[in-house]
């Protein structure tokens, strides 16, 4: 799994690349085969968003994303599609892909399986953490106590 500095770069690679390169046509001049995409603010404020919240982000539905954000659905749609992707549903896909670290049939699918297994692994993992926590109730009782005391 990628670290949260390496998730970080790889979304921000997604939402600052602008859509991708395809090969121009011979009649088509070089300043009109790609053009960049837009900076509008909400396109901006969606990618810092995507950014700086990935694990999150990369599971809101479209209507979690843009009401977190404060632009509508269709300016996420938009985002999504000046981006290089179909659709929203493509870029949260690939968002996905980032977060569980896997780079759709890279080393991570093969040593895990698919992006669904490999977050049920996560899971299994963190689980595995929680019982050995568990495993003094008296540390356990303890934070708990101190928690209860605390005054924030």
């Amino acid at each position: 799994m990628p670290s949260p500095q390496q998730a970080r770069a790889q979304a921000s690679a997604i939402t600052s690349a602008g859509p991708p390169r395809r090969p121009r046509p011979p009649d088509v001049p070089a300043a009109d085969a790609v053009r960049p995409a837009p900076a509008l603010p909400g396109h901006r404020r969606i990618a810092q968003y995507l950014i700086e919240h990935l694990t999150e982000a990369a599971f809101l539905s479209i209507t979690e994303l843009a009401d977190r954000v404060g632009v509508s659905q269709p300016s996420v749609t938009r985002f999504a599609s000046a981006v290089g992707f179909s659709g929203y549903p493509a870029l949260r896909e690939r968002l996905q892909s980032i977060a569980l670290g896997t780079r759709g049939g890279g080393a991570a699918e093969e040593n895990h399986g698919n992006e669904l297994q490999a977050a049920v692994d996560a899971e299994i993992e963190n689980l595995e953490n929680l019982r050995r926590d568990f495993a003094d109730p008296g540390t356990v009782i303890d934070v708990g106590r101190k928690l209860a005391a605390s005054t924030r």
